[in-house]
């Protein structure tokens, strides 16, 4: 995740998507984010240092995935201290969502993330992973909201717009709307690729061949 904020890094995360050519789906590994489960492309996340486990399919319930680190642990008590003491605390929000977005505690992420929000709304990286938390927990309705919140907030936010894409492809079954998504997305940047190195603009090839949607992707 790239951040405004000085406490995270402004490293952009990326996707790696692999084709699988031989049986005609496509297998994707999202950076800050959860894997899908095989025949999806994934979503990528933005702020730097959340990856989730591989593996890991959107949760209807929403429950977290695994125990905190003694760090994380640490971290989430001083980070609720400080917002408990100052609400206002937009910093401390943010950091406390990106602590449970690591320890994969989704339902807490994004109520910390809505907190920072409330203070710092036009943020488009912390949109981006609350939209992350939202496919994560199975609102796919919202999340595909607050990618375009994000995206209302950078019009050219590449991260946004591919996620969006991936929600559209993958968990609301609508290609050619993920298509529509991804093709302006390449019209603004033409260079977009995903995390390993793969154009956009291939992979809306690749999605058009497995979808039998045409050159125009209807």
């Amino acid at each position: 995740m790239a951040q405004n904020d000085d406490s995270v890094s402004i490293q952009t995360l990326v996707v790696a998507i692999c084709i699988a050519v031989a049986v005609g789906f496509f297998g994707g590994v999202i950076y800050s984010s959860l894997r899908s489960g095989s025949g999806n492309v994934a979503p990528m996340g933005q702020q730097a240092g959340r990856q989730a486990p591989a593996g890991m399919p959107p949760m209807a319930g929403g429950q977290p995935q695994g125990g905190l680190s003694p760090q994380q642990a640490s971290m989430i008590l001083s980070l609720e201290q400080r917002v408990a003491a100052n609400a206002n605390d937009a910093d401390a929000w943010l950091q406390l969502g990106n602590t449970y977005f690591d320890s994969n505690n989704f339902l807490k992420a994004i109520d910390a993330y809505k907190k920072y929000l409330a203070i710092q709304p036009n943020n488009p990286n912390a949109l981006t992973d609350l939209g992350i938390m939202y496919r994560n927990t199975g609102q796919t309705a919202e999340a595909i909201a607050t990618f375009d919140r994000a995206m209302a907030a950078d019009s050219k936010h590449v991260q946004a717009a591919f996620n969006k894409g991936i929600v559209l492809l993958n968990d609301m079954h609508d290609p050619q709307g993920a298509l529509a998504v991804w093709q302006k997305l390449v019209a603004d940047n033409p260079g977009a690729t995903s995390g390993d190195g793969m154009p956009v603009a291939k992979l809306i090839e690749e999605v058009k061949q497995q979808h039998d949607l045409g050159k125009g992707g209807q």
